[in-house]
């Protein structure tokens, strides 16, 4: 249990680099994830993720998936966080998740115009940001982040 988690974890912090990751993933359409951001929150007592994920324009609580690390299939869903579970499409959430995970990443989020936030580390804060678009590149960022390659940007 232990190790699975110790695993996965340095799976994510030390083989991908921010840079290893943009090279791999530079012009990859995440459309798929478009309003939305998945984070792994933790990990239960048999070192299985547990994913939170929710749309951006929504105030509502996550959406809870279990992964079983071992067969890598959904072991438990939940929405008790949620206050509208009847309108959401659980399938289409599960898909999302199982993709997710074959990132190797700890937070994805895709904004409503397209910008992607990435997190390799365990932290929720974007380690990098992919802009859909030169205009949403603001001053905060050009200071504060380094430019890697073409519109993606990694935090210093």
């Amino acid at each position: 249990m232990i190790f699975t988690a110790l695993t996965m974890s340095s799976c994510f912090s030390q083989g991908n680099s921010n840079r290893d990751f943009v090279s791999k993933y530079q012009n990859k359409n995440f459309d798929n994830f478009k309003n939305t951001w998945i984070v792994i929150r933790g990990y239960n007592e048999e070192g299985n993720p547990i994913v939170f994920m929710a749309y951006d324009s929504s105030k509502d609580g996550p959406y809870i998936v279990t992964i079983d690390s071992k067969t890598n299939t959904i072991k438990k869903t939940s929405c008790h966080l949620m206050k509208d579970s009847i309108n959401i499409d659980r399938n289409a959430l599960d898909q999302l998740a199982m993709e997710f995970l074959k990132y190797h990443v700890y937070l994805l989020r895709v904004d409503k115009a397209g910008n992607v936030y990435v997190s390799l580390r365990t932290n929720e804060r974007p380690t990098l940001i992919r802009f859909s678009d030169e205009k949403y590149i603001t001053e905060t960022y050009k200071n504060d982040w380094k430019r890697i390659k073409d519109n993606w940007f990694e935090s210093q």
